[in-house]
């Protein structure tokens, strides 16, 4: 169709250029020239303007190229299949839940509120602590044990009688300094002998285990003084008045720590001896 549209242009512009030249201005007149006849050609061109288009040749080799790809395609493609509509489920109908109904809101009356007081602060200001100064513990020290003596040639040795003659008014007592003080009471018959002498009564020192560590004795009397020696303690008091003892005497301070502390009384010499009229437990600080 494109090659009729551009075949009847040409002819038409064959036919206007010819028409323009027959149609011009006068020109001076020509020279005699042969008359050229025309029709022919606007006939030729005419017929072969209006000419059939012969069909183009087809392309056997892209026809059957496109055969094939088709029925290839045809063959890959998997055949449709069918799946059968879900069947639907029913529901289920249930009583609706009643809603509860909501009471009023109480109505709430405001009241007054009192002001708060102002809150004071208290600062307490903690005073600089003290530097202490830890010292070594000091090793303790153990009590010093009283030393054994042995008897003189003026000791004597008795049994402890069944039955004490003595009322302790006052049992021996010692203080850390090794003062011993007693008060007791004697019975009307025994003799306590010259006080101050080898023959008057005396106090000894001793222990559960009859161990003697010293003797004490009344202070001396005018023309008789006792011979300084190891355990014996002159005492600073030592009156015998109305059947009644008053002793008081500083002895070993080793004496306040001295287990199993005993002091016993002896009266004075009776037929050249001495007798043991009974034997107390001291009591220590």
């Amino acid at each position: 169709m494109m090659q009729n549209h551009a075949r009847i242009t040409a002819v038409a512009v064959i036919v206007v250029a010819y028409t323009a030249g027959c149609f011009g201005p006068a020109a001076p007149e020509p020279m005699a020239t042969p008359t050229l006849d025309l029709r022919p050609v606007i006939e030729a061109a005419v017929a072969t303007a209006f000419a059939p288009t012969p069909p183009p040749t087809p392309d056997v080799q892209s026809m059957v190229k496109a055969s094939v790809d088709a029925t290839l395609a045809t063959a890959t493609t998997p055949a449709p299949t069918y799946t059968p509509r879900p069947t639907p489920t029913p529901r289920s109908i249930y009583d609706p839940v009643p809603i509860p109904t909501i009471p009023p809101a109480p109505i709430t009356v405001s009241t007054r509120i009192p002001p708060i007081p102002p809150i004071t602060r208290v600062i307490i200001v903690q005073p600089p602590q003290a530097r202490v100064t830890v010292l070594p513990t000091p090793t303790p020290v153990l009590p010093r044990p009283l030393q054994t003596v042995e008897c003189g040639p003026n000791c004597t040795s008795d049994y402890e009688p069944v039955w004490g003659r003595v009322e302790w008014i006052s049992a021996p007592t010692v203080s850390k300094n090794g003062v011993i003080e007693l008060v007791a009471r004697l019975d009307e018959d025994l003799d306590m002998g010259a006080l101050g002498t080898v023959d008057g009564g005396k106090l000894s020192v001793t222990d559960s285990d009859s161990n003697l560590y010293g003797t004490i004795v009344a202070p001396s009397i005018p023309g008789r003084h006792w011979v300084p020696q190891p355990g014996l303690w002159i005492a600073e008091q030592f009156d015998y008045v109305a059947n009644t003892l008053r002793v008081r005497a500083q002895i070993d301070p080793a004496a306040a720590t001295h287990p199993g502390l005993r002091l016993c009384l002896w009266s004075g010499r009776s037929e050249g001896e001495n007798s043991l009229l009974d034997c107390v437990r001291v009591q220590e600080p």
